[in-house]
Protein backbone atom coordinates (compact mmCIF):
# COMPACT_ATOMS: atom_id res chain seq x y z
CA UNK A 1 0.00 0.00 0.00
CA UNK A 2 0.94 3.59 -0.78
CA UNK A 3 0.18 6.86 0.70
CA UNK A 4 0.88 10.08 -0.56
CA UNK A 5 -0.76 13.37 -0.50
CA UNK A 6 0.39 16.96 1.21
CA UNK A 7 -1.76 19.05 3.47
CA UNK A 8 -0.95 22.12 5.49
CA UNK A 9 -1.59 22.18 8.77
CA UNK A 10 -2.66 24.92 10.60
CA UNK A 11 -0.61 23.63 14.25
CA UNK A 12 3.01 24.41 15.82
CA UNK A 13 5.62 22.06 15.07
CA UNK A 14 5.40 20.16 18.44
CA UNK A 15 1.84 19.37 18.34
CA UNK A 16 2.49 18.06 15.01
CA UNK A 17 5.61 15.94 15.53
CA UNK A 18 3.55 14.40 18.84
CA UNK A 19 0.71 13.61 16.25
CA UNK A 20 3.53 11.93 14.09
CA UNK A 21 4.06 9.65 17.01
CA UNK A 22 1.15 8.93 18.09
CA UNK A 23 -0.32 5.24 17.49
CA UNK A 24 -3.89 6.50 18.02
CA UNK A 25 -3.23 9.38 15.18
CA UNK A 26 -1.43 7.03 12.76
CA UNK A 27 -4.37 3.95 13.01
CA UNK A 28 -6.89 7.08 11.96
CA UNK A 29 -4.70 8.10 9.16
CA UNK A 30 -4.49 4.59 7.52
CA UNK A 31 -7.25 3.31 5.61
CA UNK A 32 -8.81 0.29 6.93
CA UNK A 33 -6.32 -0.09 10.35
CA UNK A 34 -7.75 -1.86 12.44
CA UNK A 35 -4.96 -1.98 15.25
CA UNK A 36 -2.29 -0.37 15.52
CA UNK A 37 -0.14 -1.15 18.65
CA UNK A 38 3.61 -0.13 19.60
CA UNK A 39 5.60 3.48 19.81
CA UNK A 40 8.19 5.27 17.33
CA UNK A 41 11.18 3.49 19.32
CA UNK A 42 10.27 0.12 19.39
CA UNK A 43 8.41 0.16 16.23
CA UNK A 44 4.43 -0.72 15.49
CA UNK A 45 2.15 -3.32 14.71
CA UNK A 46 -0.87 -2.88 11.85
CA UNK A 47 -3.92 -4.92 11.35
CA UNK A 48 -5.63 -3.34 8.65
CA UNK A 49 -8.42 -4.71 6.48
CA UNK A 50 -8.91 -3.93 2.82
CA UNK A 51 -11.82 -5.18 0.39
CA UNK A 52 -11.40 -4.97 -3.79
CA UNK A 53 -14.76 -5.76 -5.03
CA UNK A 54 -16.10 -8.91 -3.60
CA UNK A 55 -12.52 -10.02 -2.27
CA UNK A 56 -11.86 -8.78 1.43
CA UNK A 57 -8.28 -9.27 2.97
CA UNK A 58 -6.80 -9.18 6.50
CA UNK A 59 -3.24 -7.52 6.47
CA UNK A 60 -0.75 -7.63 9.39
CA UNK A 61 2.55 -6.02 9.33
CA UNK A 62 5.66 -4.16 11.19
CA UNK A 63 6.90 -0.53 10.94
CA UNK A 64 10.05 0.37 12.36
CA UNK A 65 11.11 4.21 11.91
CA UNK A 66 14.56 4.75 11.04
CA UNK A 67 16.88 8.07 10.63
CA UNK A 68 14.48 9.76 12.43
CA UNK A 69 15.46 13.62 13.40
CA UNK A 70 14.16 14.37 16.67
CA UNK A 71 12.19 17.50 17.02
CA UNK A 72 14.65 20.76 18.30
CA UNK A 73 13.06 23.31 20.69
CA UNK A 74 12.97 26.85 18.46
Amino acid sequence: MELAASRILNADRATVWAALNSADVLKACIPGCEELTGNPEDGFAATVKQKVGPVSATFKGEVTLSDVVPLKAT
